[in-house]
């Protein structure tokens, strides 16, 4: 059976009063296009997408999904904020690539996820390719974020915030910041990271790593290792990868985390864009996304 791990990115995105989608995989460089619904391959570099031709009888987003191999990311593409004044000179800003402002598959319990903007690791088979640049997503100041986070808290719903990537200690100094403040406000951090602990706390460490390490709760470091995939405990990629209680925050969980399910999430928003964030197989996402994307079924994409 094959998993796949999502980033928080639309799947199939359609513009407001249109017939027209966008299925776009960043990590392969090609997307499919049809306004007609007769769908086309289209690919930006020479290499074709691994993987048969994807059969006509399967939903689109499950097409493009079968015809890469287990891991990797199917997205739509993302643009910048809009409607969001740069921050003043002198302000702490990070630069993410999107917020889900609550969600159950990012760790434990129900957290505000927040995915950085750029990477310096790029690991091969990464999940979010889109977030290695450092040019896109957009800026947006500490306090700012932290008031986004208080709103959300407010309802109760929350117990923490999650950062993800992206490399969140690519700018750690800035999430140090927000996460001390997340902390203040009685709510618990978990971060994910591609570098390891070692390598955090020595004599390579990035800028300001120390400072979020302090105010880290729960570290899930490591990069992913294609081989290694590890699909027996949540929130891992791959088995080189492990848990760091840095706090007593979560350290009742040490024992039992293998028995916490994964989870997949299913987002429709208003302009009928369809995002997933987590882990899920594909058959799995077949079920939930079919009756949720008749159009994308009947093969509209662009």
């Amino acid at each position: 059976m094959e998993r796949w791990r999502l980033g928080s990115w639309p799947l199939a995105t359609r513009t407001a009063g249109s017939r027209a989608w966008t299925t776009w995989c960043p990590q392969h460089g090609w997307h499919r296009t049809s306004s007609s619904g007769c769908v086309t391959l289209s690919s930006s570099s020479p290499a074709r997408p691994r993987g048969p031709r994807p059969s006509s009888t399967r939903p689109a987003w499950a097409r493009l999904c079968t015809s890469l191999s287990r891991g990797a990311v199917v997205a739509a593409s993302w643009t910048t904020e809009p409607d969001r004044q740069a921050p003043a000179p002198g302000t702490v800003t990070v630069r993410i690539g999107h917020v889900v402002a609550r969600t159950d598959a990012e760790g434990p319990g129900s957290r505000f996820a927040i995915w950085a903007q750029g990477c310096t690791i790029r690991c091969e088979g990464c999940f979010n390719p889109h977030l290695w640049g450092t040019v896109g997503g957009y800026a947006v100041t500490v306090d700012e974020l932290m008031d986004e986070i208080l709103v959300t808290a407010a309802d109760g719903i929350i117990e923490g915030v999650t950062l993800l990537g992206g490399e969140p200690f690519d700018q750690a100094s800035g999430f140090a910041r927000l996460c001390a403040q997340v902390q203040a406000a009685g709510l618990s951090t978990v971060v994910f990271t591609g570098h390891t602990l070692g390598t955090l706390t020595g004599p390579e460490a990035p800028a300001g790593a120390a400072e979020l390490l302090a105010v880290t709760d729960l570290l899930i470091d490591g990069p992913y290792l294609a081989d290694r995939r590890d699909m027996t405990r949540p929130w891992v990629g791959s088995d080189n990868q492990e848990f760091h209680h840095l706090t007593d925050r979560y350290v009742h969980l040490k024992d039992t985390l293998g028995l916490l399910p994964d989870r997949v999430e299913v987002r429709v928003a208003a302009n009928g864009a369809v995002a997933v964030n987590g882990w899920t197989d594909v058959d799995h996402l077949d079920q939930l996304l079919t009756g949720t994307t008749p159009t994308v079924g009947r093969g509209h994409i662009r």
